[in-house]
């Protein structure tokens, strides 16, 4: 009688390229579909993944430069609440759609747990 293993704990890199190819890159190229947008290669998919990271790191450093330059930490937190709220609206169906594929694949809750400790500062 064979008695079962225990599953090889997911390394922090396999983690993050799982939750990359799995959610982010579905969620942008619908994103970009969405406005017409069609990779029309693998080049031109990488090309546009790419410009969005060369874009997403531009609006973070805004988005840095901006709440230092806040005096009142509470006319931060209303902006950040306007945000955050504005981008659940429009992520919603997005937000569903990763929902629904996690529950699918246990995988990517244990990669998304992984992320979240590595982001904010746990051990994976």
């Amino acid at each position: 009688m064979t008695t079962p293993t225990q599953p090889t704990p997911m390394e922090p890199q396999a983690a993050i390229q799982l939750l990359t190819e799995q959610v982010h890159q579905p969620a942008f190229f619908s994103k970009l579909a969405a406005h017409n947008i069609h990779p029309q290669s693998a080049e031109e998919a990488q090309a546009l993944l790419d410009m969005g990271n060369v874009l997403w790191e531009a609006h973070c450093n805004e988005q840095e430069k901006a709440a230092e330059a806040q005096s009142s930490i509470v006319v931060k937190a209303a902006s950040d609440l306007r945000q955050t709220l504005g981008l659940l609206a429009d992520d919603n169906h997005v937000v569903k759609q990763a929902a629904a594929a996690s529950e699918a694949q246990p995988q990517l809750l244990e990669a998304a747990a992984i992320v979240q400790k590595l982001m904010t500062g746990g051990a994976a």
